[in-house]
């Protein structure tokens, strides 16, 4: 089972070893005075590591601890066997106790660093962008020998062995083995199985809500809260706005029904910039906030430069824009429009422009009305490592979204109803003759009779669910029957006459 990286940091502690915070993904140090306030301390390290789940761990060297790293997978002779860490570019590093002060020396022998006083080096379990540190001998740490105290004082006549058969050849792969071994980092996603870092799709058609459901995305990553059912992961979300003017800005969020937080930030930007480059910007950024999560580009037809709309045109663009999430560790949201005449069979295909966006993406979000009641919306979710979802969304009077919850236990009740059950949450009311219902809900004993006598017997368990059960007054040879589902604000049973689903 993998280990959290507060959970490692506290193994290597309880070694009696100094350990402090890293920056994420990196070797930077995420405190400053680190040499300081490395340490032992379980408290403070709990503290650290709950600040930040995700910080990499910094071991500090010196004060009896020394850490041998070979750069070029030479082999020193004779020296005792002891733990061992694997370090990128086919490296590794010998951890070893010593009796005296041993300076840290860059290049003591050829690709040979020495790490001791006032130095660190990243512990095993640590995370870079592209490499783990892992355990290439597990075992306890040795105190140093003789051999060892030489070699550190760089004995001119110290021999090394290359393990390279030609110094005219590089190793430049890794094997799969050694990579199935690595830790898994902790997750990379801004919103957890939702905004995963790189560049995420977002489209809807017009008039749709997408500024309100990017408002609100925004917001809830500043406060590090739950978006819609996911958990977002606290920071800074830098919006840009290209459409909306300050004014508009101003009237939602003073009629927003969230309490607007502290790093949600927005630049109102001139559409159609000649050079308009989001580097700079993310960079300028970053200089205030380091914390940054997510920029969202609303829209993204605002700042494109290119007309033409080929597939390896608009892969090259929107990889353009997954390099520069990843480099900077953020999702980079680009709103989009969806085609004039959707398709709901295949949702994806709705995104305006060729396929050449999809491929390049990291996450596609498309935001329909809902098929079956379109006082409500429908939001598909599909994604690299990003699990295929769709969930109903309503719309309060201040235009914030809310999740329509239907993932209602129904495990323990008859297949048939629970089928119903659910059709009826999503579309909200039905009225109708019973079989056109069967049909509707795709149940698998499609009798009317059957259907019949299984909602008569289980009112009390429709009613349950918010869903109210009548029926009709016969006037023709169908059974009719009335199901509404109370549960949303939105629903409105005042006028089943008007519903489309009386049309029979």
């Amino acid at each position: 089972m993998n280990q959290t990286y507060k959970e490692i940091a506290l193994s290597y502690s309880s070694k009696n070893l100094n350990v402090f915070p890293l920056q994420p993904l990196s070797n930077e140090p995420a405190i400053p005075l680190w040499e300081y306030f490395a340490t032992t301390d379980m408290n403070q390290i709990n503290e650290w590591w709950d600040e930040n789940p995700n910080y990499n761990i910094g071991i500090q060297t010196g004060n009896g601890l020394v850490v041998i790293e070979d750069k070029n997978c030479k082999t020193i002779k004779n020296i005792p066997s002891t733990m061992m860490v694997s370090t990128p570019n086919n490296g590794f590093q010998l951890y070893y106790y010593v009796d005296r002060k041993i300076e840290t020396k860059k290049n003591l022998y050829e690709d040979i660093d020495v790490y001791g006083e006032n130095s660190y080096v990243l512990a095993p379990g640590s995370q870079l962008e592209d490499y783990s540190y892992y355990y290439a001998l597990n075992r306890s740490i040795s105190n140093a020998n003789d051999i060892v105290y030489d070699f550190l004082n760089g004995e001119k006549n110290f021999v090394l062995e290359s393990t390279d058969d030609s110094s005219e050849n590089n190793i430049t792969w890794t094997s799969a083995l050694t990579i199935s071994k690595q830790q898994l980092s902790g997750s990379s996603d801004i919103i957890e199985k939702l905004l995963p870092s790189g560049v995420v799709l977002f489209a809807a058609p017009a008039k749709t809500g997408k500024t309100f459901f990017c408002m609100q995305m925004s917001n809830t990553i500043a406060n590090g809260g739950n978006f819609l059912g996911y958990q977002c992961h606290k920071g800074n979300a830098y919006y840009l706005a290209f459409e909306d003017p300050i004014n508009n800005q101003i009237e939602r969020l003073r009629n927003s029904s969230y309490q607007i937080e502290k790093g949600y930030d927005i630049e109102i930007c001139p559409p159609y910039q000649n050079g308009f480059n989001l580097e700079e910007k993310i960079i300028n950024y970053l200089h205030y906030n380091p914390n940054l999560k997510a920029v969202i580009i609303d829209t993204f037809e605002k700042i494109r430069e290119n007309t033409e709309r080929t597939y390896a045109i608009e892969y090259k663009e929107v990889t353009y824009f997954h390099e520069l999430g990843l480099k900077y560790h953020i999702s980079i949201v680009l709103v989009m429009h969806t085609i004039k005449n959707t398709n709901p069979e295949n949702v994806f295909a709705n995104i305006s422009g060729s396929a050449g966006t999809l491929a390049a993406a990291d996450g596609l979000l498309v935001m329909l009305k809902n098929k079956y009641n379109p006082q409500n919306k429908t939001l598909y979710i599909e994604g690299k490592n990003i699990p295929t979802d769709e969930i109903i969304l309503t719309q309060d009077k201040q235009m914030s979204f809310q999740l329509l919850d239907i993932n209602i236990n129904t495990e323990q009740i008859d297949p048939d109803l629970n089928l119903i059950i659910r059709y009826v949450i999503s579309v909200g009311k039905y009225c109708g003759p019973i079989e056109k219902l069967g049909v509707a809900a795709k149940v698998e004993y499609m009798n009317g009779v059957h259907l019949r006598n299984l909602l008569d017997k289980n009112k009390e368990v429709l009613g349950e669910f918010f869903i109210k059960y009548t029926i009709p007054q016969r006037t023709t040879h169908s059974r009719l029957v009335s199901l509404v589902y109370f549960g949303a604000d939105t629903i409105d049973d005042t006028n089943d006459s008007n519903d489309a689903m009386t049309q029979f």
